[in-house]
């Protein structure tokens, strides 16, 4: 049975602990006596209504019948834990991107904070990462509680399982992923609208992103539809590439891995959409290319 459909939020009340009701049940309390068997049974509610009441905890629903659902737990106590950041990575692709960077310069400072990486399951095995780093598997409910109790959430892209609802007391830091030189969001569907329809719920939930430029904090206000606050700070993981002696350890590593001499100057080229290893869509001459770039070395 799919137990888990829903999550619903309630208020925050620490001076009570009583347990959930909903408001069908608070008013027939109001008028009769319950029996002991009644008591035990929670109200069905609708999936589009909210849950009236000013108790803490996630609530936990099962479906009963079309578009209703009966709440089977609750509440299960998730208190925001100060020190605790999940961080994600391409819907849970691997170890990577302005997250990793910002992670390990948490651990390089040695700040005492709970560091969970949603990871996806089938790269649970395959990835390193450093001792302390907790690893959960991306779109667990596992990975939903450490969501839902974490005081920050970094991630790298939309359209993420992050449509959960944030709480009213967590930040989300939306770093992103790239310069967008292609079409992205907004910019690639013929009504505009349509785009910001799918981009709202997530967008009002960002607290920041991360910019590398004025650029690039165009394309957030526009193409992305984002109208909060950004930080135009750089991108962490690009911190390498401006620092002498980690270019030189980076480059060493690489050229030692590849078998390349370290006098051989090397051009990576990596475009967007080439997991089909198809590059007819960049329509570029390599042979001049090549002549280019022998000439200037």
């Amino acid at each position: 049975m799919e137990a888990i459909l829903n999550i619903y939020y309630s208020k925050k009340d620490a001076s009570s602990k009583k347990p959930l009701k909903t408001d069908e049940q608070a008013n027939n309390n109001k008028n009769t006596k319950q029996t002991t068997n009644e008591k035990r049974q929670t109200s069905s509610f609708s999936e589009n209504n909210s849950i009236n009441t000013k108790y803490e905890g996630i609530y936990i629903a099962v479906p009963v019948e079309s578009n209703k659902y009966s709440l089977i737990a609750c509440p299960v106590s998730t208190p925001v834990k100060k020190n605790k950041l999940v961080f994600c990575n391409l819907h849970g692709n691997g170890y990577g991107g302005n997250p990793k960077y910002i992670a390990e310069e948490i651990i390089a400072q040695g700040l005492n904070y709970d560091l969970v990486w949603l990871l996806r399951k089938d790269l649970l095995e395959k990835c390193h990462f450093p001792p302390s780093i907790r690893i959960v598997q991306y779109g667990t409910l596992e990975a939903l509680y450490e969501l839902v109790s974490a005081k920050i959430w970094i991630n790298n892209v939309n359209g993420d399982f992050f449509y959960i609802p944030k709480r009213e007391n967590q930040f989300y830091i939306q770093t992103w992923h790239g310069i967008p030189l292609k079409k992205i969001g907004a910019d690639t569907y013929s009504d505009p609208k349509e785009y910001i329809k799918i981009a709202y719920k997530e967008n009002r939930m960002i607290d920041c992103m991360i910019s590398n430029s004025t650029y690039l904090t165009h394309k957030y206000k526009n193409a992305l539809a984002y109208d909060g606050k950004i930080i135009e700070i750089g991108y962490p993981r690009n911190d390498v590439l401006v620092s002498f002696d980690k270019r030189e350890k980076a480059s060493k590593k690489v050229k030692k891995y590849y078998e390349i001499d370290n006098e051989t100057k090397v051009l990576m080229y990596a475009p967007t959409f080439r997991d089909n290893v198809n590059m007819d869509i960049y329509n570029i001459d390599f042979h001049f290319l090549s002549a280019i770039i022998f000439i200037d070395c």
